[in-house]
């Protein structure tokens, strides 16, 4: 099996004023990369903190024509609510062109304005609320020029909170599946499960399809969805133990029927203490799996997993970058381009402790 080496680190997007982070990355078929992300306010001065979730919080992306030398300096805009913010602007390149992006979002209200604060609630400094608002989609069939207005993604008979991280998987240019993590109205008083959606109309309307893992012990957590060349599908999901609210690794899960069941799902024999796991499939066939480091050394981490995913267990670790100074760094994703080399996009920090979207380009051979 070919090997994965680093040839150099780069920055795509940074400014003092934001913090940027979970990014996603596409390339178009005019060989256009585009890298997707949250961006949003930096509190850092203002309160000592970071937030993951923010009411500031809205989906841009920047592009480069010339095979990521250059980068937009200026982020466009995917979507800015203009009473909430947004998070994990996920991207998909459908068979059509069609670019189907996919959030989450929050809503702001004053506290003294919420009569009914739930467990899931997030509190500003005894002020402000934010609210999960759901999973959302729009699409732009420009190459991101422009976008339709955002729909949400929800079925008959839900009464869970929905949110997604992982990519929408386009079986047909009529149905496309999407990954979602639910749980019940009560939120973290139930365990979180992972879930697929059905859409035959492009994400504008969505059904209940099938659940892919559910556990009394562990929340499964921003799952990835993959398809193999053979057209399994296998599920990498991220696992967080309930009885000591923290990660507890990969774990992963197979479909043989499109998405409809799922064999039990499995724990990968090695250690991570990792964000979202993101995969793509390589020129040859083979996949490669990417994740954050989220414990000393910090950084990014790489497998190269054969064609089938069959060797999860098994697969060498490539280390990216093990220069991160702490754990708020990650939420990879990967992008093969024409020439061959790999580029590894994610958001990071160093010592002036900005967030900012960083990529890393590899050589596969």
């Amino acid at each position: 099996m070919k090997s994965l080496n680093v040839l150099e680190h780069i920055t795509i997007h940074k400014d003092e004023k934001t913090y940027d982070g979970f990014p996603n990355i596409i390339i178009t078929n005019n060989n256009k990369i585009i890298v997707a992300f949250r961006l949003a306010k930096d509190r850092q001065k203002e309160t000592g903190k970071v937030f993951h979730n923010d009411i500031t919080g809205k989906g841009v992306y920047v592009s480069s024509e010339d095979n990521g030398v250059t980068w937009l300096e200026e982020p466009k805009v995917i979507y800015d609510h203009p009473l909430g913010g947004m998070n994990d602007t996920n991207i998909t390149l459908l068979s059509d062109g069609t670019i189907l992006a996919v959030f989450y979002r929050w809503r702001g209200f004053m506290i003294e304005d919420v009569k009914d604060l739930k467990p899931w609630d997030t509190v500003i400094d005894n002020k402000y609320v934010w609210r999960l608002d759901g999973t959302y989609t729009l699409r732009s069939v420009d190459e991101g020029l422009s976008w339709d207005e955002p729909v949400k993604v929800d079925f008959k008979g839900n009464d869970m909170e929905l949110h997604s991280r992982g990519k929408a998987v386009e079986l047909s240019d009529k149905l496309m599946l999407l990954p979602l993590n639910g749980s019940g109205p009560s939120y973290r008083a139930n365990p979180i499960e992972s879930i697929l959606a059905v859409s035959k109309d492009k994400g504008l309307n969505w059904e209940f399809y099938s659940t892919i893992a559910k556990s009394d012990t562990v929340d499964f957590y921003e799952t990835t969805v993959y398809r193999t060349p053979k057209g399994k599908l296998v599920a990498f999901i991220r696992g967080i133990c309930r009885e000591y609210k923290s990660d507890c690794g990969l774990y992963y899960c197979e479909s043989y029927d499109n998405g409809l069941t799922w064999n039990e799902v499995k724990r990968a024999s090695f250690e991570v203490s990792s964000t979202v796991f993101d995969v793509i499939t390589l020129n040859d066939g083979n996949a490669l799996l990417t994740y954050g480091y989220r414990k000393e050394p910090y950084g990014i981490r790489a497998r190269i997993l054969n064609s089938e995913c069959t060797n999860i267990d098994s697969s060498k670790e490539y280390i990216l970058r093990d220069d991160g100074l702490g754990p708020d760094i990650g939420y990879s994703a990967s992008a093969q381009l024409l020439d061959g080399r790999i580029l590894v996009v994610y958001y990071f920090y160093g010592q002036d402790n900005i967030r900012y979207i960083a990529g890393t380009f590899c050589e596969y051979k």
